[in-house]
């Protein structure tokens, strides 16, 4: 698909060079345009033709175009030069200008430059198809930092979750034998639960519930008091059990 993308660009190029006899970038920029526009559909993102950016709270810029998820987050950018222009000269003079630099592709329909995390990562020329797949490979292949960071963290949690949960259950089974005031309530719980639930709940399922409920409810957002083996951790996030001494709460 990738080499049928860019045969069609070239023939796209070729076409608007013959029948305007230009080579503006006005012009021309439009097959790099839909190059762009089909192969981000491809990838379900949507390309936004000059896109704003704000520099400061007065100061904006745009770029040719954007490619965004669809919750309008950007995911890279695209500029367009004039085949008579200085391509290295503008590069510079956009990025002084506070263009962004994380994921863009500059072309002047003679070449294309994939600058990626402030570094140039691949330079060819737009009718060497090999190399303009591999740079259209990159630019698409990019992943935000915020986004990669989210991955590692997910894929984390995996590991970590199986550990996390036989903490939290070793911790219910230490309070209900010595924590005369939870384990009160959590068999009353087990009975309010058979009773509105099924009759079939057990108590080893009541024992479930507070470990369920803390890693769903509060493992994204621990508090500074919040510690793994403290009395104050285990607070379930329902009513009628509790594993600290006292009577269990009734509401939140």
């Amino acid at each position: 698909m990738s080499q049928q993308l860019i045969t069609r660009y070239l023939n796209d190029l070729s076409d608007l060079r013959r029948a305007s006899g230009e080579v503006r970038e006005s012009v021309v920029r439009e097959a790099f345009k839909t190059l762009l526009k089909d192969w981000g559909r491809l990838k379900n993102l949507i390309f936004v033709p000059e896109y704003r950016i704000d520099i400061t709270a007065k100061e904006r810029r745009y770029v040719d175009g954007a490619l965004l998820y669809e919750l309008r987050v950007p995911f890279g950018y695209w500029e367009s030069k004039d085949e008579k222009d200085d391509l290295e000269a503008e590069i510079a003079l956009k990025f002084r200008r506070g263009y962004p630099q994380d994921n863009i592709i500059f072309e002047d329909s003679q070449q294309a430059v994939l600058i990626q995390n402030k570094a140039e990562v691949l330079r060819c020329g737009v009718g060497d198809t090999t190399k303009l797949a591999k740079l259209m490979d990159l630019f698409f292949g990019y992943e935000r930092k915020e986004i990669s960071d989210f991955r590692k963290a997910v894929e984390q949690f995996k590991v970590d979750l199986p550990a996390v949960l036989d903490a939290l259950r070793n911790m219910i089974n230490t309070a209900e034998k010595k924590n005369a005031a939870f384990g009160t309530a959590s068999a009353k719980f087990l009975k309010h639960a058979q009773e509105t639930i099924n009759p079939s709940v057990t108590s080893a399922d009541v024992r479930e519930m507070p470990a369920l409920s803390k890693m769903t409810t509060r493992w994204a957002r621990p508090s500074a008091s919040t510690k793994l083996g403290s009395q104050a951790s285990m607070e379930p996030e329902y009513p009628m059990i509790s594993t600290r001494g006292g009577p269990a709460p009734t509401s939140r």
